[in-house]
């Protein structure tokens, strides 16, 4: 399965986020119920190109049948028969289920792009799936990272786990040897470059070491607007088939500055359930617009993953869900840091439930979001 940018040189992504299913019990049925009815409809009125799911689907804790409740929430997401892919959050696999047994339901559909990544990295689901540009077959116009961040971090330090080191250390891998084979640019010099960047005759490999299909390359754009990461242009043109790498890499794996070589970035979204702690700085600094009614509950330690980013110059924007009382987007150093809207009915929460739109522009290092409202309604 392939994704592609359309004819009009767009690519349109809507993020659901905690949508928190629950027991199969009467209360439980009836928040649930709206949750599907609310998924549903937004899909249909956006008609994304893909659906991505950014944790908390479902309660694991105290429900008797959690593998029941994963299939009801994914339900009104398989029932589109569109390309979803999603990410793992705290709450998936807290009790009496395990994300490699929730993943393999996801993979019983076959419109899912979820795969479990490397085995000898931390988490379930470190991935990368590419996009195609909108004509012919050759290079990737742009690319969506996936990674686990994790339930909880250990007793003594307290709170939410952290993306790990050697999770980082995979993102940068990937960055370079996708960087290498277009014969793009990484790191901060590349940022101002334009110009095209064709990815072609990646090699397809199979297998629990290979990289499949996949392409990212870039920098961080500048923004113009509170709703738009705008940068350089990067090509477009032909692509290979969307791809999920599962590659083994060695815990030093990084790359510098002294690394950046000539070409415009490709463009590059990330995609994972708890934020890092610069969702806290970037608001703090007066940078980010929405709303906040709650701190930010992100891990105490920071391994990097944001630095990684910066350094490596591919990702434009990430994207989170977990505190359900906030939904803003701010800027930091050249990245877009986005909450979702959560979307489930079954859990705490002011917010009206809604969802997030991303929309990309084929070859063009930018993207517009904005939240769909359940009654309607459009927050940009």
């Amino acid at each position: 399965m392939s994704l592609k940018f359309n004819g009009d040189g767009k690519f349109k992504i809507v993020q659901f986020t905690d949508m928190h299913f629950g027991d199969d019990k009467e209360e439980d049925r009836i928040s649930d119920g709206k949750t599907a009815d609310l998924v549903q409809r937004i899909i249909a009125s956006e008609k994304p190109d893909l659906i991505v799911l950014t944790g908390d689907m479902i309660w694991s804790h105290g429900v008797p049948d959690p593998k029941a409740s994963f299939r009801r929430a994914l339900a009104p997401v398989v029932a589109s028969g569109l390309p979803w892919a999603a990410v793992f959050g705290n709450h998936d696999a807290e009790a009496r289920v395990t994300h490699e047994e929730l993943l393999a339901i996801q993979q019983e559909n076959d419109k899912c792009l979820s795969v479990a990544g490397p085995a000898d990295i931390h988490g379930t689901g470190n991935y990368v799936l590419t996009v195609q540009g909108s004509e012919g077959e050759a290079a990737v116009a742009a690319a969506l990272y996936f990674f686990d961040s994790g339930i909880n971090a250990p007793e003594p330090i307290g709170g939410y786990a952290w993306i790990h080191t050697d999770q980082v250390n995979w993102y940068t891998q990937q960055a370079r040897q996708l960087a290498e084979r277009a014969g793009t640019g990484i790191g901060p010099e590349a940022r101002a470059a334009t110009g095209s960047a064709a990815v072609a005759g990646l090699e397809i490999v199979e297998g629990p070491e290979a990289t499949t299909g996949s392409g990212t390359v870039g920098g961080p754009a500048a923004v113009t607007g509170p709703e738009t990461t705008a940068g350089s242009t990067a090509g477009s043109g032909t692509a290979v088939d969307v791809g999920a790498v599962s590659v083994g890499v060695s815990e030093a794996a990084s790359v510098g500055v002294s690394e950046a070589v000539s070409g415009a970035p490709l463009p590059a979204l990330a995609f994972f359930h708890i934020p890092v702690p610069e969702y806290d700085e970037v608001w703090e600094a007066g940078l980010a617009t929405g709303t906040k009614e709650e701190r930010v509950e992100c891990p105490k330690i920071n391994t990097g993953l944001f630095g990684a980013m910066v350094q490596m110059g591919d990702v434009m924007g990430t994207f989170v869900g977990h505190d359900h009382d906030n939904d803003y987007c701010g800027t930091l150093h050249g990245i877009r840091l986005c909450y979702g809207r959560v979307t489930g009915y079954n859990c705490y929460g002011k917010l009206q439930r809604g969802a997030r739109v991303i929309q990309l522009t084929e070859g063009r290092r930018d993207f517009e979001t904005w939240i769909v409202e359940a009654d309607g309604g459009i927050v940009r």
